[in-house]
């Protein structure tokens, strides 16, 4: 290889390296806010959500299993996926409120403001979940 051919080389690689530290230092902070986030979300009361949602849920039945299934694939629910609403339900759910929360607020266009909005939960809860599992951002 000639002179500057390995000058060029080296100078390639180095930009690779730089982008790669980059991408590194981009998803450290990713994961710094997402985990400040579930530091604020410890402290948020989501009584009123739960509520709603289980209202949603009143019947139980398919919905609530998709919803469970959900659950069970972001990590916080360990039960059956029976359709039934029971305690380990409530804690999936009052799990995820809170960090849904801390990320987004209580707002109209993302809070859990009627029983209808639990639906968007759910998709989030969703998104969440594959982010976790490809290592990409977390969705807002």
């Amino acid at each position: 290889m000639r002179r500057s051919q390995r000058g060029i080389a080296f100078s390639l690689a180095i930009a690779l390296l730089a982008l790669s530290a980059w991408s590194l230092a981009a998803r450290s902070v990713d994961l710094g806010l997402l985990g400040e986030a579930q530091a604020q979300a410890q402290e948020i009361d989501v009584r009123s959500e739960l509520a709603i949602i289980q209202a949603h849920f009143a019947g139980g039945g398919p919905q609530l299993v998709n919803a469970q299934t959900a659950l069970k694939a972001y990590g916080v629910y360990s039960g059956a996926l029976d359709g039934k609403w029971g305690p380990r339900t409530r804690e999936a759910f009052q799990a995820v409120l809170k960090t849904y929360i801390a990320i987004g607020g209580r707002g109209r266009d993302w809070g859990i403001n009627k029983p209808e909005d639990t639906q968007r939960l759910i998709d989030w809860t969703l998104s969440a979940a594959k982010a976790n599992r490809e290592g990409s951002e977390f969705p807002d």
